[in-house]
């Protein structure tokens, strides 16, 4: 590689070519294959990346970590092929405009390489989130581990020979902790998700003749990653925060604009029951579109126990306004109770739906939420009288069998460990 070739180079490159493709009018010929919001979207992934790998000082970090210099190469040069191929699509649209006196279909051709283009830019930012993963390993130094039979004839851990310089060995890096290929659903969650600074904790042993156990030096709390200063608090002693309302009322005000059958108002019945579809996670223990099927659930006094705001509206003009459907303030309450009751299982789910879908703060809809949402910002155990509650509640009112919920022993830790606030 080049004396002057440097990740910040490499980086700035992407970047800039990137920003001047998603500027030029071309770029709308695409709109329905690829909407220019999600170009936006990858481009802040983009920067996100950068930040959270502390770009500026990588170089120097891994000035002894040859092949994983290699691989971050690689993929940025990667990245930069991506952005050539998308440019040369919208430099064969206008030579197709030329010729528009002849029918061909490749307008459909150019349209489907642009699919591709985008997957491959989008798998190629996941990729370097992930080795992000291993650069940001904290080194693993011989102090913490070597061991040296003292004169008491006791085995010394943590001492170091003088003789034998310390070294510090780069993190192994397989082909699959950067993988090339399209990640499935769960991978693309976890292989897009930053991983804050650890900071390492040496551990020092008082060795004696009476042969001390190890003691660790307590370990200080974490740096906030950039990603969570974006975020914010979304729970705060137990409470839902205001920003999390506004992620949920801007997931039901995309549910309410973009969901078929278009804008809506209000968050119909039959949105919520694709919202569920398309967020399913595994061992899902409702089955939504029967909880939220007007003909066998008596949905309104279900919204009415659970304290969630609704409009009754019509399906046609000329009929009585009968079937509940949630504001956006509804949906934010129905969320926020299903996040309390199982945080694990609606993570997933909200990491599905901002990971798939462009959401805006409802607030500010200049603000675009982040692609990914670390785990920690949710309550760490469920709240079981909720889970209890909402269970009764959807058997009652929509006629649904639920199978008894097992709560393990490390949930019951973690609610010993987490005492929950009353709302």
């Amino acid at each position: 590689m080049p004396p002057s070739t440097s990740f910040v180079f490499e980086f700035e490159i992407c970047v800039q070519r990137l920003s001047q493709l998603m500027s030029s009018d071309r770029l709308t010929a695409y709109e329905n294959e690829v909407p220019v919001v999600l170009w936006q979207d990858e481009l802040g992934r983009l920067r996100i990346w950068a930040q959270e790998a502390q770009l500026p000082s990588l170089e120097f970090r891994l000035r002894d970590a040859v092949h994983t210099r290699e691989q971050l190469f690689l993929i940025l040069r990667r990245l930069q092929r991506a952005l050539t191929d998308m440019q040369d699509v919208l430099n064969n649209n206008i030579a197709d405009e030329a010729m528009s006196d002849t029918d061909t279909d490749d307008g459909d051709v150019h349209g489907n390489e642009m699919q591709m283009i985008y997957h491959s830019l989008r798998d190629t930012i996941n990729c370097l989130f992930k080795i992000t993963t291993v650069t940001l390993q904290p080194v693993h130094h011989p102090l913490a581990s070597a061991k040296v039979v003292g004169l008491s004839g006791h085995v010394l851990v943590g001492e170091a020979s003088a003789e034998e310089p310390a070294s510090v060995e780069e993190p192994a890096l397989t082909e699959e902790s950067v993988s090339f290929r399209e990640p499935a659903a769960a991978e693309q969650i976890s292989a897009g998700k930053p991983t804050p600074v650890s900071h390492g904790v040496s551990q020092y042993s008082q060795a004696s003749d009476q042969g001390q156990k190890m003691e660790a030096r307590p370990r200080p709390p974490l740096r906030d990653t950039t990603l969570e200063k974006i975020w914010g608090k979304l729970f705060e002693d137990g409470r839902p925060t205001k920003r999390l309302g506004q992620l949920l009322r801007g997931i039901a005000v995309h549910l309410i604009e973009d969901y078929p059958p278009g804008n809506t108002i209000v968050v119909i019945l039959e949105k919520l029951q694709k919202f569920y579809e398309d967020t399913k996670v595994p061992s899902d223990l409702y089955p939504w579109q029967d909880i939220f099927d007007d003909h066998t659930s008596s949905i309104s006094r279900l919204f009415r126990e659970v304290e969630a705001e609704h409009h009754l509206i019509q399906a046609q003009l000329n009929e009585r306004p009968d079937i509940p459907s949630l504001t956006p303030r509804g949906f934010e309450r129905w969320a926020t109770l299903m996040i309390r009751a199982h945080p694990d299982k609606e993570h997933k789910r909200l990491q599905k739906a901002v990971l798939n879908m462009p959401i805006n703060n409802p607030d500010n809809r200049q603000e675009r939420f982040p692609k990914e949402i670390p785990r920690w910002l949710f309550p760490e155990a469920p709240d079981l009288t909720i889970r209890d509650d909402l269970d009764k509640f959807i058997s009652k009112h929509c006629g649904v069998t639920l199978p008894p919920v097992v709560t393990t022993k490390e949930e019951l830790k973690k609610v010993a460990v987490h005492p929950h606030k009353m709302s």
